[in-house]
């Protein structure tokens, strides 16, 4: 299922971005996933679009209530749009999930969903700091790693790889800290669903970040 879901959101996000180049030469865009199957092939065209416009069957654009940013999820998602403030301060938020009420859950670490967190950059922490705010810790998942300098079509990002979640260890979490300098922004993603972590829920991860378009 997360594989299907990185194709979706990735042809469509890179697709969207391309698009969004008009002084670019056109050009066509493969997307391609873990799964051989299920490889696409996105063509750009010379015509500028609205990005947050772009998007492909099973994948739909949410915007979040404040209007600082929209990004592409999965249409069958349920979603929750309302700002979130926490230690760390006030941030636009678009969350969706297979269930919305598991995945929100403090005791749940399988439901398959993911949270955007989009703010300041001048009154956060830096992204490093910031993924290991959401590490639930060695009692809840036994293994984690990180990647600094991964990079994605927002800005390079500090990535936290969480893994032996869940039921008999099998998920995983993702948690990702894209750097955007040009908007003075941090795209903040959280997500979990079936390891391992370094696979198809990094890709997804990734897929939504790019998608995300800050207004």
């Amino acid at each position: 299922m997360i594989a299907g879901a990185v194709v979706l959101i990735a042809a469509a996000a890179v697709g969207a971005f391309a698009l969004s180049k008009s002084d670019d030469t056109p050009s066509a865009v493969v997307v391609e996933s873990t799964d051989p199957a299920t490889t696409i092939t996105e063509p750009t065209a010379t015509d500028p679009v609205d990005t947050t416009s772009a998007t492909s069957p099973g994948v739909t654009v949410v915007n979040d209530d404040t209007g600082t940013f929209g990004v592409l999820l999965l249409d069958t998602f349920q979603t929750d749009t309302a700002p979130l403030t926490n230690e760390q301060g006030t941030f636009a938020q678009v969350t969706g999930a297979d269930d919305l009420a598991g995945f929100n859950s403090d005791d749940d670490h399988e439901t398959f969903g993911i949270s955007v967190l989009v703010g300041d950059a001048d009154a956060l922490q830096g992204v490093g700091e910031l993924v290991t705010l959401f590490d639930p810790g060695d009692d809840v998942c036994t293994d984690r790693s990180t990647k600094s300098g991964y990079e994605t079509l927002n800005g390079l990002a500090e990535v936290l790889l969480i893994d032996g979640c869940g039921t008999d260890g099998k998920f995983s979490k993702v948690v990702m800290a894209i750097d955007v300098p040009s908007q003075r922004s941090i795209i903040l993603l959280v997500t979990q669903g079936l390891g391992p972590s370094n696979t198809d829920l990094l890709d997804f991860a990734q897929a939504v970040g790019e998608s995300v378009v800050i207004h």
